[in-house]
């Protein structure tokens, strides 16, 4: 916050460029409807009340990590999803004349 400027609606610090996470209100609204839950029935599972969760759906709240974290087990996905995340895939280190990867029931084996 610069000197002179209004905190945001949420307290000092936030709007700072890079700061804010990004909108989970559309993921949520439509993770509840593709579950096929009305607004009281996933606000119930979730233990909250209609009126916060209407909020949420609707970006007029931003909801805390644990909230997220509720809110993520009760739509069957992760935080990362919500927020729109992917994941990061890093590439295998290969050495030149090194033995090659062995791979059983999903799992990549590398011999040292």
């Amino acid at each position: 916050m610069t000197p002179g400027s209004a905190p945001g609606p949420e307290g000092p610090g936030t709007g700072a460029e890079g700061d804010e996470l990004p909108s989970v209100a559309p993921q949520l609204r439509d993770l509840r409807r593709r579950a096929g839950l009305t607004l009281e029935a996933a606000a119930a599972r979730a233990r909250l009340s209609p009126a916060h969760l209407s909020r949420l759906e609707t970006g007029r709240r931003q909801p805390s990590l644990p909230l997220l974290l509720g809110l993520a087990r009760t739509y069957g996905t992760t935080v990362s999803e919500l927020l729109g995340e992917t994941p990061a895939v890093a590439d295998p280190i290969v050495r030149a004349g090194g033995p090659g990867a062995r791979e059983a029931d999903g799992w990549t084996y590398w011999q040292a």
